[in-house]
């Protein structure tokens, strides 16, 4: 049986239809119906301590609560609908002390929830560099006071191309990235040496996403005629 005193002012209750409201708190001059909800279109309503809509005469197609979501699940799947992803820096950013310019992307790599609810986010753009850096606006100020510098001239610039933000998750300064970058492996072959033949017929043995067997083809190949070599190509 649902129970609502234990709810906390956020989480997520789920009806016996499937629609999922809000838990808004306690008014006890609503008793026995003191429990305020919100529905997803912003109305209000009130429920029992045991989630009912009606005590007399309820109605089958009342929105009685039969579950509770704590809001802290909530964030842990909200965060994790990030976590490895592809991100895009949107125009919330100018808002945020973020080194971040719109436009720029990064992967996310960890999302801690902090004591008031803010995110701390954990980006890696070591795949993104040149692209970020290419958007990157001259927002910081050199020796004589005038904004010429970018992310990339400061001394604490990470050379390891990972960082970490604060973000507000009811106003991300980054969004999901529609199309991520995907890596195709090529492998190539060469009738000349590839550091001294600047005239060598190159061509293409074989290209896949997956590593692996581009691996397993090299290993096939017979090298004692022919020089061959992987590289990975990014598509955009």
């Amino acid at each position: 049986m649902t129970n609502l005193n234990t709810a906390k002012i956020g989480d997520k209750l789920i009806s016996k239809h499937g629609a999922v409201l809000i838990y808004a708190g306690i008014d006890e001059k609503c008793a026995p119906f003191r429990h305020i909800v919100v529905y997803e279109n912003g109305s209000g309503g009130t429920r029992t301590d045991d989630g009912k809509v009606a005590i007399n005469n309820p109605l089958p197609s009342d929105h009685d609560i039969v579950n509770i979501i704590p809001a802290q699940l909530n964030d842990l799947k909200d965060r994790k609908t990030y976590i490895g992803k592809v991100v895009v820096f949107n125009e919330k950013t100018d808002i945020m002390e973020s080194d971040f310019d719109i436009g720029m992307k990064a992967r996310v790599l960890g999302i801690d929830l902090k004591d008031d609810d803010v995110w701390r986010v954990y980006f890696d753009f070591s795949e993104f560099n040149e692209y970020n850096k290419a958007r990157a606006k001259p927002n910081y100020y050199d020796e004589r006071g005038k904004p010429t510098l970018t992310w990339w001239d400061k001394s604490y610039f990470p050379k390891n191309f990972k960082c970490s933000e604060y973000s507000n998750p009811e106003e991300l300064h980054f969004e999901l990235c529609e199309e991520e970058p995907e890596t195709v492996y090529v492998l190539l072959g060469s009738q000349g040496d590839w550091d001294l033949d600047a005239d060598k017929n190159i061509w293409v043995v074989a290209a896949s996403k997956d590593k692996k067997k581009i691996d397993d083809r090299l290993v096939e190949l017979d090298r004692s005629e022919y020089h061959y070599k992987i590289e990975e190509v990014k598509l955009s």
